[in-house]
């Protein structure tokens, strides 16, 4: 087998001794395995302790369903007596009176409405009316 000629040889050295790096990353490839095993295994280990601390309670551990059973309430829809009348308004005095009032007596009379169209046509008016710029600036 014929030796690469200097241009295509990989293993030559671009750099002084002292930078080359991917020389010296490759010394040792067992060593380099073996701590990213060991590594690798702590991460399993740390990730597989913390899906353990997400399980809630018992039913994870002895694996027999549980049920989900809410509490009840036995007097939601039985007939009991009305309570006893008490103000909201605590110990203040209350007032009552008889009779109601049409709105038309208590309320405000309403504000005549303009129809759009006539609101238009008088700010297109006032807009005519208005100073216009006597420059006009362009970016």
């Amino acid at each position: 087998m014929e030796p690469l000629p200097q241009s295509l040889d990989t293993t030559a050295s671009f750099w002084p001794a002292g930078c080359d790096t991917t020389r010296q990353a490759g010394k040792f490839p067992e060593v380099e395995i073996l701590s990213m095993k060991r590594t690798h295994l702590l991460c399993f280990l740390f990730l597989a302790s913390l899906t353990w601390g997400q399980s809630i309670g018992p039913s994870v551990v002895n694996g027999q369903p549980q049920p989900l059973r809410l509490p009840g309430n036995a007097q939601h829809a039985s007939a009991a007596p009305l309570a006893i009348q008490h103000s909201l308004l605590g110990f203040s005095s209350s007032s009552a009176a008889k009779g109601e009032r049409p709105l038309w007596e208590v309320a405000p009379p309403r504000a005549p409405i303009t129809p759009l169209g006539d609101t238009a046509r008088a700010l297109r008016k006032q807009h005519e009316v208005v100073k216009k710029a006597v420059i006009v600036h362009e970016n």
